[in-house]
């Protein structure tokens, strides 16, 4: 389905009956690699996943967004649909981050929060960052006389190198730099929603570290180790994913 919000079309699908979930993907992500998910959670939740501005078949009208406009975007597309009655809100990555934001910013009401490998912690003093400032100044330069395919992986490596939750996205240079500094730490502690927290034991871009800083942050949280599939378990286990969840639900 689409609709237009703010000049631009949006891409969003809904399944199901029940209590509203909202789904938002990470960065470089997008509703398509949900299905599996989707029909898990379906027979107990009308599901709603949307793309983000930039990614899947939502368009972007500017490369100027930070993790508050992509909130706002998450508001006015609720509004738009008449769903803001949202029960659980559940945030995968850069998904997790945009969902603390929004809550922080009384953008959204969920009932309950789910964040799956979720990202937002920065160090603006720490090397990995500042390396990875140079790396996305330099990159496009080191790799320019290399075949687009070539060029694409080397990048990856570079990124995933210096602990980088993101992959390159050569259309939001300056949106991908924005958000990288963005720390949520602050914003965590608005949240005061019961909020499960899921990382994998083997997540070499949004550690189980995290989850541990998430959870001491957030007063009404459970923190949940799972165990393979790295920083996608969300896609390649959609069941436990889904279980999970419907089991904080209870």
């Amino acid at each position: 389905m689409q609709v237009v919000i703010n000049d631009q079309i949006v891409n969003y699908t809904i399944s199901g009956n029940g209590k509203k979930l909202l789904i938002l993907h990470g960065w470089g992500d997008s509703i398509a690699s949900y299905p599996n998910l989707i029909k898990e959670l379906s027979n107990k939740y009308q599901v709603i996943a949307v793309d983000l501005p930039g990614f899947g078949g939502t368009k972007i009208s500017a490369d100027n967004y930070t993790l508050s406009k992509y909130a706002s975007f998450v508001k006015d597309f609720l509004i738009k649909i008449n769903s803001e009655d949202i029960y659980i809100l559940l945030g995968h990555s850069n998904g997790g981050a945009i969902s603390v934001k929004a809550i922080s910013e009384n953008k959204v009401h969920p009932t309950k929060l789910v964040l799956v490998g979720a990202s937002g912690i920065r160090n603006p003093d720490s090397s990995k960052l500042k390396a990875l400032k140079l790396f996305t100044k330099t990159a496009k330069v080191l790799t320019s006389p290399l075949p687009s395919k070539t060029k694409n992986n080397l990048k990856g490596k570079l990124y995933n190198k210096i602990g980088s939750d993101y992959l390159v996205n050569e259309t939001l240079k300056a949106t991908f730099s924005e958000i990288v500094k963005e720390d949520i730490r602050e914003d965590m502690k608005n949240v005061s929603q019961p909020t499960l927290l899921m990382y994998s034991d083997d997540d070499d871009r949004t550690p189980f570290a995290f989850g541990e800083t998430f959870h001491q942050i957030l007063s009404n949280s459970t923190l949940e180790m799972l165990h393979g599939g790295g920083h996608f378990l969300i896609h390649s286990d959609p069941k436990q994913i889904a279980d999970r969840i419907k089991d904080f639900d209870k």
